[in-house]
């Protein structure tokens, strides 16, 4: 019981942090969630090895694919070729408008990967894993995009790749978190989009 306890646990930070970091970056967290199912590094090997105890087999923890030699090939290239745009001005904020649907959508993968194969494949809990990714990687994506526009405003665009390459930073550090010290993680997330909502609310108050 303490181990299937500690399973959800681990899985549902480790699903939240990579959410949230697919808000900064889409292909970047998926890559390195890819990477750490291949060679079994950090949680991802104790899940495996939780749920083998629990009579799940290794191949259902976690989407297949993205482990598989074809899967890492194109995320390692999608990476690359998202990071480069980025630092493109004006074609980035083209890039966040086109992209916000894919980020909810990885989002929503990178929580269901490892929480739903836990023993959990009801249309509930797929549900709110899908809801909680999407979420996530929403809102931050959502203030990332602001944060750029108002780059693209202020200096014309020549900020925007300073701009990236923390946005490139924040994604790395945020999945690699997730997989390495995802309770960590997820108590970060928590108060990051807590702190976010708190600056919208006053905003807003102050518009009103």
């Amino acid at each position: 019981m303490t181990d299937q306890l500690f399973s959800y646990v681990l899985a549902i930070c480790m699903g939240l942090g990579l959410s949230a970091a697919a808000g900064f970056r889409i292909f970047v967290p998926l890559f390195l969630a890819g990477l750490a199912l291949r060679f079994n590094l950090g949680p991802a090997t104790d899940l495996i090895r939780m749920g083998s105890n629990l009579g799940i087999a290794p191949e259902a923890i976690g989407q297949p694919w993205l482990a598989s030699t074809p899967g890492l090939i194109a995320l390692g290239v999608a990476t690359a070729v998202e990071l480069v745009a980025y630092k493109i001005p004006f074609l980035d904020n083209l890039l966040d408008a086109m992209g916000a649907p894919v980020a909810l959508g990885a989002g929503a993968l990178l929580a269901t990967q490892f929480l739903v194969p836990q023993g959990n494949s009801s249309m509930a809990v797929s549900l709110l894993a899908i809801i909680a990714g999407a979420g996530s990687a929403g809102v931050v994506h959502g203030a990332t995009s602001l944060m750029r526009a108002v780059s693209t405003k202020t200096t014309a665009g020549f900020a925007n790749p300073i701009v990236s390459t923390l946005e490139a930073v924040a994604s790395t550090l945020a999945a690699a978190m997730s997989l390495f010290l995802p309770v960590i993680a997820a108590l970060v997330l928590l108060v990051s989009l807590a702190l976010v909502l708190w600056i919208l609310k006053k905003r807003s108050r102050k518009i009103a």
